[in-house]
């Protein structure tokens, strides 16, 4: 993407945009960070500050999947 800075050692290889059924648009690029492969996910094309993460960590997430649907579920009631 030009004119984003990727973090200190991470090289971008692929990007892919995702519209939802809901119209939200999602980035998702894969890199490599210091010669490992990850996982950058951004709301948009220019998020400043993506959330990135290597396989490791993806294991991780999808092996508690159903604690983060669950804690999303929880905290993202309406405000009053």
């Amino acid at each position: 993407m030009p004119g984003a800075l990727a973090p200190r050692g991470m090289r971008r290889q692929e990007s892919e945009v995702c519209v939802t059924k809901t119209k939200e648009v999602r980035v998702v690029e894969r890199g490599e960070f210091r010669g490992k492969p990850v996982l950058i996910l951004k709301r948009s094309e220019d998020e400043r500050y993506p959330f990135s993460f290597g396989l490791s960590k993806a294991k991780l997430i999808l092996e508690h999947i159903e604690d983060i649907k669950k804690f999303v579920e929880d905290n993202n009631k309406p405000s009053a």
